[in-house]
């Protein structure tokens, strides 16, 4: 979907992140049903046992086979509903994700300099790790964008992401992720860059007024998104921002 002056946008932002919610709350359900069903299924195969209705399991065997049964049935729902609850926690992480990267979208759609806005490009050989927004502006620079969620002053202390008052580190390392991300991109786009991927950390509710830099990443917030775009040197020529976009939708 695109506007009549903004960037044509390419693939649904935040998807990626959804999915993983999905994964999450489908096991939640999962270890759900386990937490109930398992004592009524257990029980009822300890009676089978019981009754002799299985000839084959005799002895000590049966008696082990029953009394582990009923140690399972016993613990099931503590140990099921636990597993299950454990998920909540990533199961929002991605959902607030997801809602970053519509931010972060939205913050675009408006910028006349930007030709289009992939989302979620899945570049790496190795890894499922994703690209969250590849942005090809109309001069010819590609920019991986990385966006992350939270609030706060973000800052680079020790090397590390961190926001807030107590200096919180993100997950993870996203200086690292952004960087490892910009080379998939130009491994993807082969022979075309004249000049390296540009890297962008957006954290989407910082409260920075300003842009900053470190070790050649520009970290912003939503907010100030277009202000990290102004600058940017091409990448590739301006003629191959079309066949670059080819490229880079393969996957």
């Amino acid at each position: 979907m695109s506007t009549s002056t903004g960037p044509r946008v390419i693939g649904s932002e935040g998807l990626y992140a959804r999915e993983l919610a999905l994964q999450a709350r489908t096991r939640q359900i999962g270890f759900r049903l386990l937490a109930v069903l398992t004592p009524v299924l257990a029980p009822a195969a300890a009676g089978v046992l019981l009754l002799g209705l299985i000839p084959q399991v005799t002895g000590w065997t049966k008696t082990g086979v029953i009394a582990g049964l009923v140690l399972v049935a016993a613990a099931a729902p503590r140990y099921f509903t636990g597993k299950a609850a454990a998920l909540d926690k990533g199961r929002g992480q991605a959902t607030v994700g997801a809602d970053a990267e519509q931010m972060v979208v939205a913050a675009l759609r408006d910028n006349s300099d930007i030709a289009y806005v992939l989302n979620g490009r899945q570049l790496s050989r190795t890894s499922r790790e994703d690209v969250d927004q590849i942005l090809l502006l109309k001069s010819g620079a590609v920019c991986l964008v990385e966006t992350k969620q939270r609030s706060g002053v973000v800052a680079v202390v020790g090397g590390r992401l961190v926001s807030g008052k107590a200096q919180r580190p993100f997950h993870g390392d996203p200086l690292a992720q952004v960087t490892r991300g910009a080379r998939n991109v130009e491994q993807t786009l082969g022979a075309l860059p004249v000049a390296p991927v540009h890297r962008i950390i957006c954290v989407a509710k910082a409260s920075n007024r300003e842009v900053f830099e470190q070790d050649g990443i520009r970290i912003c917030s939503a907010r100030t998104l277009n202000a990290a775009l102004a600058g940017l040197a091409p990448t590739v020529p301006a003629d191959k921002v079309g066949t670059a976009k080819v490229l880079l939708n393969r996957r």
